[in-house]
């Protein structure tokens, strides 16, 4: 009897010991700062892209931590490339990234998700893929909802970096060339043959009206006023009139649906379009 207690009294012993081993290992603090990211923005090239064609992204956001994120930024699935990041004290965190081309007539949804190891923030953007760029298509992809859910358009710098502008239903955004830009940027056309800054206006939802200010000669002494002609005439034929009414030289360009009238003098020169 007294041979047994002495065994229980010895196995109770080394359980004890193998609890004590087997005891988890006390789990290391966790940093219980909130990480906020306090505001993003998506901002394509252009308001609406050619299928056919690749298409750049930008996306800037703010945050009150310095750690790393992981971010993506995909369009219907498919995840844009990362060609470019970088920080600024006053710009934020910028990516910028390339989509190959879409290869079909779509609306579908830029989506943005910025990860760190406490939440995720996400955000999404109508983009609209059209089958060209041609004056009818752009017209008609230019909805006031579209635009509305646009806040902000990306220019392109030679550096790798990019300009954030903001965009609105009434402003477009300007629209140049590669010859027509200053020698840092890239230029981004829309429409052919009408670059410059857009403005816009509308009857509900549909566009009523888009008023482009090519230059002004006096201001900028390579504008020329004579390739704005010549551009124009390439791409909507011959015009069909041409005035001179209040100081101004009128130009009037008809297409099947579309009256384009070019107003020049020698402090501006600008198109109005219309729906015929």
């Amino acid at each position: 009897m007294k041979n047994l207690v002495t065994l229980l009294v010895v196995i109770l012993f080394l359980s004890a010991c193998g609890d004590k081993k087997s005891a988890p290992e006390p789990e290391a603090p966790v940093n219980t700062t909130p990480k906020n990211i306090t505001q993003a923005f998506i901002g394509p090239e252009l308001p609406v892209q050619q299928r056919s064609s690749a298409f750049y992204v930008g996306v800037r956001y703010f945050k009150d931590y310095s750690s790393e994120d992981q971010v993506t930024l995909t369009f219907n699935g498919q995840n844009g490339v990362l060609q470019n990041t970088y920080k600024t004290e006053q710009e934020g965190t910028n990516l910028l990234y390339l989509f190959q081309p879409a290869g079909q007539a779509v609306t579908g949804k830029l989506k943005l998700s910025i990860k760190n190891e406490q939440k995720t923030f996400e955000k999404e953007q109508d983009c609209r893929i059209t089958d060209d760029l041609t004056l009818k298509t752009v017209w008609n992809a230019l909805s006031k909802t579209y635009l509305s859910g646009f806040d902000r358009h990306i220019e392109r710098l030679k550096t790798g970096t990019f300009a954030l502008n903001s965009q609105s239903t009434t402003v477009l955004g300007i629209f140049l060339d590669n010859a027509s830009v200053p020698g840092d940027r890239f230029g981004r056309t829309l429409i052919p043959a009408l670059q410059g800054r857009y403005e816009l206006t509308y009857a509900g939802d549909a566009l009523s009206e888009i008023k482009i200010i090519h230059g002004e000669p006096l201001l900028n002494q390579a504008f020329s006023s004579q390739k704005t002609y010549t551009d124009l005439g390439t791409v909507y034929g011959n015009f069909t009139s041409r005035t001179q009414q209040n100081g101004y030289e009128v130009t009037t360009y008809n297409t099947s649906e579309f009256i384009l009238t070019t107003y020049l003098n020698p402090t501006i020169m600008y198109t109005i379009i219309r729906k015929k």
